[in-house]
């Protein structure tokens, strides 16, 4: 090979199509780096929400979780015991019989349980952050079994009846603002903050209806209202559990161990309904001495907030690689075109406008919302690159055609965003035809020839300028 034919092949590598690709692939792993940037201040700012919404969760109430009622009734047991001890007398030790008391207390679950609630939605604000908070009104009612002791060694007196009292947990009391009005047997009983059966047994609320032997009519009832955040949870605790709760919040989560078995849900709210049996659950009748886990088998409804600005922000942040190839695609199709040679820093420019879309959006989303946001923020990024471009190209045409091509990607991919169970096929699918649509539009392509005319033209734009203009 000759030394022309060497410098030939040099200059038409350096300043042919392989060598250009091969500058785009480089600007486009060398955006990677600001691109990291912000999706660390995603994070950030989605972590600052969430600390921010929960300080209000906790100041209004958090999540609530109603357990129960359950009917605890307290006892003695009665047992002989030797003891060794120290007798004077003889100045040895002795075993003596004494009575070993013990305090006991037997927790029963009811029969029925059925309740109703009507969830009322509202927003707090602190700052520029929104925490989505309820305000539930809550109806219990239901009927308790006559304890069984038979499978406990006690004396009928040294059950202590009247200190019986049925107790339901609340997680959080704090969203308890109101009197809980607690009736059995059709007779009014105050309740007052108790901890639950059990050591360490969970915070909740307490009547003391003073029983009679045997316990009596064990119809109960009682209503309130609880404020809390994020879920509404229900412990199964009757033989038969029935729950019916509604409100006009439309994007509700159903959560926990159970799904109900009828719901509806439309633009104006929900209601739902759920049956749990006593075959749906592990847990006994009765208890002694245990803290029943009534909460690990909770269900209830989640309080979803329709769109997070900070998951989509970051969900459209993951195409950031793709928007950046298409835009550097897109200029370089038009550079063939206008038969121009564009400069490395004019590709930097473009993929750089492409990177201060996300940062736009993210910061415009948390004040007017993630539609809003990324319209305006797709059209300042399509209009800056469209005015440059006309300016790099020399042709109005061809910055038509790039913001054009910009438009329809930032369009395509909002309704990718906004799919959410499609969004994996719309997305491949959507990949597919474009490489299709450019595999086929560059089947003739002859790209040793398109390089040599490239390279032609630069040389002759070389001879022109070292020429200088004509005196």
């Amino acid at each position: 090979m000759t030394e022309a034919k060497s410098k030939l092949l040099h200059r038409s590598f350096l300043g042919g199509t392989a060598a250009k690709v091969a500058l785009i692939v480089f600007l486009i792993l060398l955006l990677e780096i600001p691109m990291a940037r912000i999706n660390g201040l995603i994070a950030e700012r989605e972590r600052r929400s969430r600390s921010v919404v929960e300080e209000v969760w906790k100041l209004w109430g958090g999540l609530q979780v109603i357990s129960g009622p359950v009917l605890v009734v307290p006892f003695v047991t009665r047992s002989k015991e030797s003891v060794r001890v120290w007798d004077e007398e003889k100045k040895t030790f002795i075993m003596e019989d004494r009575e070993k008391v013990e305090r006991h207390a037997m927790t029963v679950l009811p029969e029925k349980l059925a309740i109703n609630g009507a969830m009322g939605i509202q927003k707090r604000y602190r700052g520029i952050y929104e925490a989505p908070v309820y305000e539930a009104e809550l109806s219990l009612s239901g009927r308790f079994g006559r304890p069984d002791f038979s499978g406990v060694k006690v004396l009928p007196e040294d059950i202590d009846w009247k200190q019986a009292r049925v107790w339901m947990g609340v997680s959080d009391l704090r969203g308890i603002r109101k009197a809980v009005a607690f009736s059995w047997a059709g007779k009014p009983c105050g309740m007052q903050p108790e901890a639950g059966p059990g050591k360490a047994g969970p915070p909740g609320l307490a009547a003391f209806p003073g029983l009679s032997a045997g316990g009596g009519d064990g119809v109960f009832s009682l209503s309130f209202t609880v404020d809390g955040s994020e879920e509404l949870l229900f412990s199964p605790a009757g033989r038969t559990t029935e729950v019916a709760l509604s409100s006009a919040w439309p994007h509700p989560g159903f959560v926990g161990g159970f799904l109900p078995y009828d719901r509806d849900v439309t633009d104006t709210g929900f209601k739902a309904r759920w049956s749990i049996l006593e075959v749906n659950r592990p847990l006994p009748r009765t208890a002694v001495d245990e803290t029943l886990p009534l909460a690990e088998h909770a269900f209830g409804v989640r309080v979803v907030t329709p769109v997070n600005v900070y998951l989509m922000a970051s969900r459209a942040a993951k195409y950031s690689t793709v928007f950046i190839a298409l835009t550097f695609f897109a200029l370089f199709v038009s550079e063939l075109i206008a038969r121009v040679r564009l400069h490395s820093i004019q590709y930097l420019m473009a993929g750089l406008a492409v990177v201060i879309f996300y940062a736009l959006l993210l910061s415009l989303s948390e004040h007017v919302g993630f539609s809003r946001s990324y319209g305006a923020a797709a059209a300042a990024v399509t209009l800056l690159i469209g005015i440059y471009a006309s300016g790099a190209l020399g042709k109005k045409a061809l910055a038509l055609l790039v913001a054009g091509v910009l438009a329809v990607l930032y369009a395509y991919w909002y309704v990718l965003l906004q799919m959410e169970d499609y969004s994996l096929v719309f997305g491949c699918v959507g990949s597919f035809l474009l490489l299709a649509a450019v595999m086929l539009g560059t089947r003739r392509t002859d790209w040793r020839v398109l390089d040599r005319k490239l390279l032609s033209r630069a040389e002759i734009k070389k001879d022109g300028e070292e020429a200088g203009p004509e005196l």
